[in-house]
């Protein structure tokens, strides 16, 4: 099962594009994050990523054990736009059905994938229910990420922590 995110720069816009190979489908957004696709393997799965534009390409991908193997293979898309995330944390994707029922992706896995935009200045507590392993990854610009009361530094596109509940 992965989640993910893709996006490439060109012409004076970030564009994320997805091909759906099964079915011929191209699926195209502006501006990094705007798109994310849940894919859903069933009993195996052959993956391939590909950039078939002249501009370079940064995927973001999430691969998660599902709970339970097996299962009917499947491949869904959700758009969100920067404005339904400004100052506030989104849930992308998640195995909890409340998350579902309020238009997350469904994964079948006990995870979920959040996105935010927090511009500088702004501050947003966030409660992140259970317990486990937490990653986080900030875009674009330098800052810093509060976890439980740790500040961890975070160095801009590249940068990835692994938060430990």
């Amino acid at each position: 099962m992965a989640v993910s995110s893709r996006s490439k720069r060109g012409a004076g816009r970030t564009d994320a594009i997805f091909d759906d190979p099964a079915s011929a489908r191209r699926v195209r957004a502006f501006e990094p994050g705007h798109i994310m696709k849940a894919v859903r393997a069933g009993a195996a799965i052959h993956h391939a990523e590909r950039n078939e534009e002249n501009e370079s390409a940064r995927p973001f991908q999430i691969w998660l054990h599902p709970r339970t193997p097996g299962g009917t293979p499947r491949w869904t898309t959700r758009i969100c736009l920067r404005e339904g995330r400004e100052g506030r944390f989104v849930t992308l994707a998640s195995g909890d059905p409340d998350d579902v029922c309020a238009s997350a992706l469904s994964i079948r896995a006990d995870a979920r994938a959040r996105i935010g935009t927090l511009r500088q200045g702004t501050t947003v507590h966030h409660v992140l229910p259970g317990s486990g392993v937490r990653f986080a990854r900030q875009l674009n610009q330098a800052g810093n990420l509060h976890f439980r009361s740790r500040l961890i530094p975070v160095q801009g596109q590249s940068h990835y922590d692994r938060l430990i509940d």
